[in-house]
Order: C-alpha cells, then sequence, then structure tokens
C-alpha cells in the first residue's frame, strides 16, 4: 500500500533533476549508468529519501489494512512460519481496543501510541542523518 506513494514521490524527485546536468555529464564521456549513479541519485537524493520516509511512515501508521489482513489476535500462530494469522500490530491493537479501554488498559494504549510516535521518530532522525551524511561526502550544501 505504501509503494505507490514511494514510487510517485521518487520518481518526481528523479524528473527534477536538471537535464543539463545529465547532459554534461554524458557530454564528457560517462556511460548512462555513471550519468545515474554520480549525478542524477545524488542529486535526487533528498527526494529520494523523503520518498521512503512518507513511505515508512504510512506503512508503520496503516491501521485498518492490518487489522483486516492480520485478523487481530493477539496470540503465536499455529505453525510458526504462517505470519498472517495470529498476530497485531500496534495501530491495529490502539484502534481495537481504544473505544472500551478505561484506567490501566486506556495507559497502555497511550504508551503504544508513544511507542509508534518515537519509532517514526527514530525512523525520520536516521533518514536525515543519512541525508547528511550523503551532502557531506558528495560535497553539497552542508
Amino acid at each position: 500500500m505504501a509503494l505507490p506513494t514511494v514510487v510517485s514521490v521518487a520518481e518526481d524527485a528523479l524528473s527534477s533533476v536538471p537535464e543539463s546536468m545529465k547532459s554534461g555529464s554524458l557530454a564528457v564521456g560517462t556511460t548512462d549508468w555513471q550519468t545515474m549513479t554520480s549525478i542524477t541519485l545524488p542529486a535526487a537524493f533528498s527526494g529520494v529519501s523523503a520518498a521512503v520516509l512518507l513511505g515508512v511512515g504510512r506503512a508503520i501508521g496503516e491501521t485498518m489494512a492490518a487489522t483486516v489482513m492480520l485478523r487481530g489476535v493477539p496470540r503465536l500462530t499455529e505453525p510458526l512460519v504462517n505470519v498472517f494469522y495470529g498476530m497485531e500490530t500496534l495501530t491495529s491493537l490502539i484502534a481495537r481496543n481504544y473505544g472500551e479501554a478505561d484506567g490501566l488498559q486506556m495507559d497502555a494504549l497511550f504508551v503504544a501510541g508513544v511507542i509508534l510516535f518515537i519509532t517514526v521518530l527514530a525512523i525520520s532522525i536516521g533518514a536525515q542523518y543519512i541525508e547528511w551524511r550523503m551532502r557531506s561526502k558528495l560535497g553539497g550544501e552542508a
């Protein structure tokens, strides 16, 4: 479900690289592959990383698809290799139990939401760190 978002945003980022940069690289004798790896991808890296971040955030926050696909049964599966039955994601846990929760159960759901927030925050910080390292490695703007 997150793949169309990633592909669309990454395609926009790759197509926004100026044609003059690609043509200049090809004019000095590089191959198409070298132009792609040394000019196009580094120039579009922030957009591609944003696309991946949006996709990961959407996949982590997806509630109803996970609830429907995973049946919402919080137990281990009978054949342990059958990963599509018997598991529950944090988002589906919150969605399923929020209406009737009170007291300690409400606190537990709040903690599950905080865990989701911290997970997405860690992924975001990691992606920004990777982008910073890529820019400093390639000599881009610091």
